[in-house]
């Protein structure tokens, strides 16, 4: 594991911790721009995945991110994160392969 990759995990870990850009960049030995700017590019591949753009390919194209650094963003994602699309896809597949017939529907109450 190159250094930019334990320095990005570490830097991110702090921020989910509550820290601050300051007490982030001296617990790193980073300065503030570094220490923002990995936290801004973090952010862009977090909601992208988080609203299921997780096709490497279109994050690249929005994020303007090198796909070796959205990769290091992405395996520093928080588990229920990353797996949240694959349970999501599951659960579509699994109503699709069920059929809407097997779902129950309320009636509409008509006041």
């Amino acid at each position: 594991m190159s250094a930019a990759i334990t320095h990005k995990r570490e830097i991110i870990i702090l921020y989910h911790e509550g820290y601050f850009t300051p007490e982030i960049a001296i617990k790193t030995n980073h300065n503030y721009e570094s220490v923002d700017r990995y936290i801004k590019d973090y952010h862009r591949v977090s909601i992208l995945w988080e609203d299921g753009i997780t096709n490497m390919d279109q994050i690249i194209r929005l994020a303007r991110l090198s796909n070796r650094v959205i990769q290091q963003y992405v395996d520093i994602l928080p588990e229920k994160v990353r797996m949240s699309k694959n349970k999501l896809k599951n659960k579509l597949e699994s109503d699709i392969k069920n059929g809407l017939n097997n779902q129950r529907f309320l009636k509409p109450v008509v006041i």
